[in-house]
């Protein structure tokens, strides 16, 4: 039930996202855990086809793609919150790995 004004639920979906997103993928309830993470999904795959780079993608889906060119234009290409994703995930990818390691040593 994440609200933070302007966006919602898991993946903070900005509701200037909301119509294009429901006509979209038919999404009804940005608040629902699976429609929420099939919309944020969904976003990120396209932003990852218009632009590669995952800082880049980080930084569009965080900000705005008008906001992420904004510092782009300044040379800026990673954000605290893209560095706080990048850590995030190789946590979880250690994690990942280690059990990979548990499950074949049994």
């Amino acid at each position: 039930n994440a609200d933070s004004g302007s966006s919602v639920g898991l993946m903070q979906i900005n509701r200037v996202n909301h119509d294009w997103l429901s006509k979209e993928l038919g999404i009804t309830d940005f608040f629902d855990p699976e429609q929420n993470v099939k919309a944020g999904t969904y976003m990120l795959r396209q932003l990852f086809e218009k632009y590669e780079d995952a800082g880049m993608v980080l930084m569009a889906y965080n900000m705005g793609e008008s906001g992420a060119r904004k510092l782009w234009n300044k040379g800026v290409y990673t954000t605290d919150y893209a560095e706080s994703v990048f850590q995030q995930a190789d946590i979880y990818n250690q994690e990942i790995a280690e059990r990979m390691d548990e499950n074949a040593q049994m």
